[in-house]
Parts: C-alpha cells; structure tokens; sequence
C-alpha cells in the first residue's frame, strides 16, 4: 500500500493516538512499524493476542512495562568485544532480565484463559542465570556494590580507614595551638584529590606542607601539611586501585552479559510485543471497540461504527459522534453515497477505510460489531490534490489519481473515491463516475464512493452489486444529522437550503424551472423514498419496544412458574423427611428392644418390610402432588413401566421398584426373571418390576403390588460361599469369624453352612460345637460325611 493512501486516511495519525498507551520504547517501535496485513492466520493471531490482554485488563490483571528503557544503544555496546558498559547500563540489563522472568512466571499462571499471551512465557528465553549473578553488584542510585568482588571490598576497607586517620590528623592540627594565628577555617576540604586544610596566606610559612590553590579573594590558601603527605599518596593510590577493579568488575559483568545478548534481545522483542499488544487493548478498552471477525469472502460488515480519530475531536469539545453502519458483501459490494455537502459523506468514507486498516492491522475497531475482508490493496482519492506546481486542476488530480488506482487494483481490493466526477461538466462528470464504478464493478472490486450527480445514484438504483446510501440532511434546522442511511440516495438539497436562507423568492422560482423534469422526478422519489424509510424504521422501533415487552412478560412468568415449583419441590420434601423421620422414630424403637442376635436379625428383616411400604407410601404422596405432570416424576423424567423383558439386558442400569433404587442387571433366570445387583443386595425380579434407566426412566419409580416376586441375598464381604475356613485361628479368633458368619449366611438367606476347621486335636470343633448350642439361629449340626470332611468340616443347619 502507498504511503499517500495511509496517509489519506489518517493513519499515521493512528499510529500517534496509540502510542499514547505505550509503556516502553520497545513497545512504542512495534506501533511504529505497524501497517496493515494480507494473511487471515496472521491477522487473527494477532487479534487473538489483543482479545486476551483485554480479557485480562477487564478482571484487572493487566501488565505494565514502564521499567523497560532503551536499549539500542547498550546492545551496540555489547556487540562490540572489549567494550564495557557503564554501571546504570548493567542496571538496564538488570531490569530487563528482571522482567522478562517475573512476565514469564505470570504468563504461566494465565495458560488456561490466556493460551496465546502463556505461548510467549514458553518463548522468553531463560535469564534467571543472569539475573541471579548480576544482582546485588549494582546499587539502586548505579554505583558498584562493595561486595561486587572481594578485591573492591578490601580496597574500600582501607581506604575507608585512611580516610578517618587523614581525618584525624588533620582535625588535629586544626586544633593545635597555633592554629588560631595560622588557620584560617576549622574546616577540611579536597583539592585534586588530595585532602586539605584553609590557611591564611599571611601565615603561609608557619605551616609546612603543599598549597594546592588559593581562595578567589587570595586571602586564603589551601594547604596540604607535610604531616599527610604520604598519607594522601596512598589514598590517591588505593582509589586509582579501586577505580580499576571497578573496571575489571564492568568487564566481567559486561561479558556475562554479552554472552546472553541473543536472549537479551529475545526477551525485549517479546516484551515490546506484549506492551505493544497491551497498548491495543487499553486503546480499545477506551474507544469501546470490539474485536473484528476476519474473512475472505469479501464481507466488510460494520454496526454502529465511529471514526476513532473525529470520536477524540469531538469529544474534547463536549459533542457525541453519530456511528454509521455498513453491510457489504460479494453480491453487493458497492456503495454509493450522496447527499449535501457536510453531511458527512467523506467522514463516512474515512470510517470504512481507516477502520478496515486497523482491522487488518491486528487492533481492534470502534463498533458494536465488525466483520473484515482480507483485502491486499487499500486504494483512497480523497480531498483536493490540486498541484499549482504541476499545473494539475482539481479534476485532473483526482483523475490522474483514479487512473492509477484503475491501473493497479485487483479483485481483493478496497477502493474508496471521494466526489466522484466533481470539477468538470456535471452530465460528462456523471457519465465518467458511472463507467469508472462499472469498471470496479465489473473487476469485483469492494468500491465505497460519494457522489452529488443523479445519473450514479439512478445507476446505483438499477444495477446488480450496487447499493444506494445517503447521509441524513434535516432541512428544517438546516444541519446534518450524519446518519447513515443505507437503500436510499440522497438530495443535495441546494436550492432547499438556498430558499431557507432566505435567498430572494424569484431566483428560487427560477432555478426550480431550470430543473429537468426527470431530475425533479428523482428528488422527488428519493424524498419519498426517505420518508417510507423513516415510517419503517420507526415502526421497527416501536415493534422492537413491544418484543422487549412480551419477552419482559415471559421471563416474569417464567419465575413466577418456577417458583411454584420450588415450593412444591419443598413440600415433597417435607414430606419425605416427615414420613421418613417417623420411620427412624419406629425403627430406633424396635430396635432398642432386642436383645437376642436370633430376634435382631429377625427384626432387620421387618424393618426392611416396613422400609418397603414406607417407600410405597410415599411414592404414592408423590404421584399425587404430580398428578398435572403426566409425563414427569419426582426427578422431572418420565418412567414407563415395561410388560417384557425386551429392552433389559445382562448389564442394564435399572429401577427396582419395590425398593425406589437403582441397580444393575447381571444374570438372566429361566421364568423371565433377572438377576440386579443393588448395592450390597442381589435380588430375583420379574421384568415388569424393573424399569430400565434411559431417556424415558430415571430416579424413583411408582408403589407396586406387595405380591411382586423379588427373592433378595445379600451380598456380604463375610460370605463369598456357603462354608468358612478357620484352620490355624485360635478359638477367640475362630469363634468371632464363624459369628460375623453365620449372620451374613442367615440374612441370605442360606439353609445350611460348612465349617472347616480340621482334625487335629480337636479343641477348636470341640469349642465350635459349644458354642453353636447357644446360638438361637442354629437348628442343628454335625460332623460332615467322611466324602466331605469327616471330622474336619461340621455342617450346620440354619433356621428358616
């Protein structure tokens, strides 16, 4: 794209509007460089970024880089071998490194809702290294620490001591007996470096030692005694030591660092892209811009968009801006603008070019929606080029620059032309507009053009591809409204505007005459064309208005509905913790009198009886507070009990009804029965008391018959068969098992149990059989058949 054409549509003053939202040199050389794109992948990763730096600034997790300097000069330096940077240089370095690891540990934080802004924090080059070894060695103010090296540590130690001995001396001297006559100050000063003390030029001679100037007056000199001579040699000495390994200091971090410079210059890359990303977002953020879509189908889409430049203007003066809508695609892909002058068609024209620069440049655009085709060419005639040096009319520029553009444009083009065929005949002015437009047209070109001539507005009319607009004009206050109105042309409305002024009646009349009849007939039509807009658009208004009503009323409707629900949710929810809770009161009761084992085992049986109806009776509550949903149950899905066994198989999740639960199936039996595990039970049921779980069954199903046959065992970690091994226990031990046991055995159920506990010297039978005596769930027992144990197994009979 030509420098003119970004030019014509201030661009370049774009570029000055974010650079106001930069932090950092590095960042503000990205807006530099920044122009527009021609690759979709390209332009939307950078969109991409853009979107997550404003997702993060919006939750107040945004990044700063106002630390970041300049650093083109030090990276100089450092490509230089020998050179050695200067203190506050290593400083710069220091921050750099310093931010590049903090921005990379904080970026690996975001990876989940920030993948693209994470994908840099795995490319920031590792410079904790670096970091680690350069900090410390550097004062906050750019002086080298004392522990830089221990060489400078030792150095500053003595000089530091010197200095007090030189203090010392001299504060004596100062104070001797005869220094009221020969001193002219008690003051200690430096003079080439060298410490020394005021001493009035009359006394001069009094006092041994090296004059190392005199005061301007000449009254007084500054003397070095000869008592600190040697002294001041050794600190001029251990400075210029000092000086020097300061030098060595800057060499060995200087080469640290340059063998980091790659990183060094990764890091700041990646830094000045991420303020420079950060920078498009706070610029959106402020321009309540959106995000744009980016197609190549030749869809340039805009709702409600500003021009982000005029927006700033007007806003320092306390006006609002009116935004435009486009909607161009590759069946409608010119628009012809007219209407009066200061109506707003050039701004129009403006806001469709530079907002579709900015699309295509990565940033986001001031408008309630956009959607951006991908073009490769940018071409814009706007304003007066009118050259007095080249002898160029205002025609002649306009067409010079038309037919370059006409020249060098292809089908992926946008071509923007202002007052197309302005400044010469108006009849050849139109015909040239027309072709000029045809000519893109037939090219498939994307063109926005203005226009005041009739004959482009009648071709808009009648030709496929090209879409009328006009800018609004209200003829009463004589000002433009700026409204963008797409479908209609507009009227210049000069003679109007002439007879509101107050132009004298006769001239008036006499310009309406001279006024072609098919001309008048075009005014007319597109005057009325504007009114039946209006009279539509209004009525879109006011149906609008009523749609947000009814959709107000329904939303009031629907949580009125759903809180009817929720109460009635609630009572069935006192209703089971009511029926539920009277269950327990009766159940703690009867439980609370058993005392034998044989009667507890009896009594869990009854309480799973009344467990049983309890649940019947209060599905039956439930069916009949949900006797107006036919097709819901308690959960809100409907159960459908099954007459066969057809839609059951080995591994179906289903709902035994006797019990409300959920189980699964996992053996068929002859007879039409199936086997369910259900939790720690297995039971035997026909299939009409199993409803399989899918989209019509879930949750609790509806009371069945107490006839239903369902034969339950319970499964029991104790009881994996019908006998029990308690060879090598002890009889405590042996007798607890066989306890735990028989009671697993007798709740399943089980008529009769082996236990195997050996031969030997027969303690352990000889205790089993005492003990099974006193157990009431026992009907007998005996020594197993000499083909099943003998002596080692005892068979016992259980109670039925």
């Amino acid at each position: 794209m030509s420098s003119f054409n970004l030019e014509a549509l201030e661009y370049n003053s774009l570029i000055q509007i974010l650079l106001r939202f930069t932090d950092s040199p590095a960042g503000a050389q990205w807006i530099r460089y920044l122009s527009p794109l021609t690759h979709k992948n390209e332009i939307n990763q950078h969109l991409r970024v853009t979107a997550e730096c404003l997702k993060l600034l919006d939750t107040g997790r945004g990044f700063r880089f106002s630390d970041i300097g300049e650093f083109s000069k030090i990276f100089e330096k450092l490509a230089i071998s020998g050179t050695a940077l200067d203190p506050k240089e290593v400083l710069q370095i220091i921050g750099l490194s310093s931010a590049a690891e903090s921005t990379k540990t904080t970026l690996h934080v975001h990876m989940l809702d920030a993948p693209c802004l994470a994908e840099f924090g795995t490319k920031m080059p590792e410079l904790e290294p670096l970091s680690l070894f350069l900090r410390g060695k550097i004062s906050p103010t750019g002086e080298i620490e004392d522990h830089a090296s221990p060489e400078l540590k030792r150095l500053r130690n003595e000089i530091t001591i010197l200095r007090n001995r030189l203090y010392q001396t001299l504060d004596r001297i100062l104070k001797g007996d005869d220094s009221s006559h020969t001193i002219q100050d008690e003051v200690i000063t430096i003079r080439n470096e060298r410490f020394v003390i005021p001493v009035r030029a009359e006394s001069r001679k009094n006092l041994a030692g090296v004059v190392h100037g005199t005061s301007s007056s000449g009254a007084t000199v500054f003397l070095e005694p000869l008592e600190i001579l040697e002294l001041n040699n050794r600190l001029v000495r251990l400075r210029e030591q000092a000086e020097e390994e300061i030098r060595n200091i800057l060499l060995n971090l200087t080469q640290k660092i340059r063998a980091k410079l790659a990183g060094l210059q990764d890091a700041l890359r990646i830094l000045g892209y991420l303020d420079f990303s950060f920078a498009k977002a706070r610029f959106s953020q402020k321009h309540r811009c959106v995000i744009p879509g980016i197609n190549e189908e030749g869809i340039l889409s805009y709702t409600s968009s500003r021009h982000p430049i005029l927006e700033a203007t007007l806003k320092s003066q306390g006006m609002d801006i009116t935004p435009i809508s486009v909607d161009l695609d590759s069946s409608k892909h010119i628009l012809v603008i007219s209407g009066p002058n200061t109506g707003g068609k050039t701004v129009a024209l403006k806001t469709v070019g530079l907002l579709t620069l900015m699309a295509l440049s990565g940033v986001p655009v001031p408008a309630l929606a956009a959607n951006v085709s991908v073009f490769r060419q940018v071409f814009a005639d706007i304003g007066d080029r009118q050259s007095i040096a080249d002898n160029l009319s205002t025609f002649s520029s306009h067409l010079i620059n038309i037919k370059e553009i006409l020249e060098g444009v292809s089908s992926s083009a946008l071509v923007l032309l202002d007052e197309l065929g302005t400044g010469t005949d108006p009849a050849e002015g139109s015909a040239l507009g027309v072709a000029i437009v045809e000519n893109l047209r037939r090219k498939g070109v994307t063109a926005v053009v203005t226009t005041h001539h009739n004959g482009m507005k009648m071709y808009a009319s009648t030709t496929p591809g090209v879409t009328n607009a006009s800018v609004e004009f209200d003829e009463a206050t004589l000002r433009p409204t700026f409204r963008l109105i797409v479908g209609v042309p507009g009227n210049s409305s000069g003679i109007e505007i002439a007879s509101k002024l107050g132009l004298e009646s006769s001239i008036i009349s006499h310009a309406r005459s001279l006024i072609s009849n098919e001309e008048e007939q075009i005014t007319h039509f597109s005057r009325h064309l504007r009114d039946q807009i209006e009279k539509t658009s209004k009525l879109r208004s006011r149906l609008e208005n009523e749609y947000r009503s009814l959709e107000s009323k329904q939303k009031s409707l629907e949580e009125k509905y759903r809180s009817l629900e929720d109460r009635k949710k609630r009572e069935i929810e006192q209703l089971r913790q009511s029926a539920f809770e009277s269950f327990d009161q009766e159940s703690r009761k009867l439980v609370a009198e058993i005392r034998d084992k044989f009667l507890s085992v009896r009594a869990r049986r009854e309480l799973e009886k009344k467990a049983s109806k309890l649940r019947g009776h209060v599905n039956q509550e439930l069916a009949s507070l949900n006797e107006n949903q036919n097709d819901r149950t308690l959960s809100g899905v409907s159960s459908k009990p099954l007459n066969s066994g057809q839609d059951i198989n080995i591994g179906t999740k289903v709902m035994v009804k006797r019990f409300g639960q959920e189980g699964t199936v996992i053996a068929a039996h002859s007879g039409g029965q199936w086997e369910v595990n259900v939790g720690n039970l297995k039971c035997l049921a026909d299939a009409t008391e199993l409803i399989p779980f899918g989209a019509e069954a879930k949750s609790v199903a509806k009371p069945v018959s107490s006839t239903s046959r369902i034969v339950v065992h319970m499964s029991s970690p104790e009881l994996t068969s019908n006998e029990i091994n308690v060879v090598g226990c002890t009889v405590d031990e042996a007798i607890d098992r066989v306890d735990k046991f028989l009671d697993s055995a007798f709740l399943a159920s089980l008529s009769t149990v082996r236990l195997i506990h050996g031969s030997g010297m027969g303690r352990l039978k000889r205790a089993l059989a005492e003990w099974l005596l006193k157990q009431s769930c026992v009907e007998k027992f005996c020594l197993a058949n000499p083909n099943e144990g003998g002596n080692g197994v005892t068979v016992v009979s259980l109670k039925s």
